[in-house]
């Protein structure tokens, strides 16, 4: 019998899945007009985000393609913070639910400036410690 995966992404990979999951269930609360385009947005960022943390997760410690897909998400973060913005005034989710989807999302954002930040420092010094995949 196959032995498990014994791989464990990152925090910051769980904290967009949980993201995720969250807005899926604020999402289907949404007038359908409204479901179907700014809801459709929020979960296309928030799985594009989940995406590219799992490309930068997998791909070599100095390569472009990290550094690549984690300035993307970092892109998406932000993109993210308007589109939640937008939907609270808009009044499609309460000031309730954006302060507690605002803190995630900050959360990740931190996190992922933390890890681009040691990506930079590594591609400058070379030092091998600078791979984004402690859990904390």
């Amino acid at each position: 019998m196959p032995k498990p995966s014994s791989f464990t992404p990152p925090v910051i990979v769980d904290r967009a899945y949980e993201l995720w999951l969250w807005l899926e269930g604020r999402v289907t609360d949404f007038p359908t007009v409204v479901r179907h385009q700014l809801g459709k947005r929020i979960l296309d960022t928030s799985l594009d985000l989940m995406n590219q943390l799992l490309i930068a997760t997998y791909s070599p410690g100095r390569s472009p393609e990290r550094m690549k897909a984690l300035q993307s998400s970092n892109q998406k973060v932000a993109f993210m913070r308007m589109l939640l913005r937008g939907a609270r005034e808009r009044r499609h989710i309460s000031i309730d639910q954006h302060e507690h989807v605002a803190g995630r999302v900050a959360e990740i954002g931190a996190m992922l400036g933390a890890w681009i930040r040691k990506a930079q420092t590594h591609d400058k010094t070379g030092d091998s410690s600078a791979t984004g995949e402690s859990r904390a």
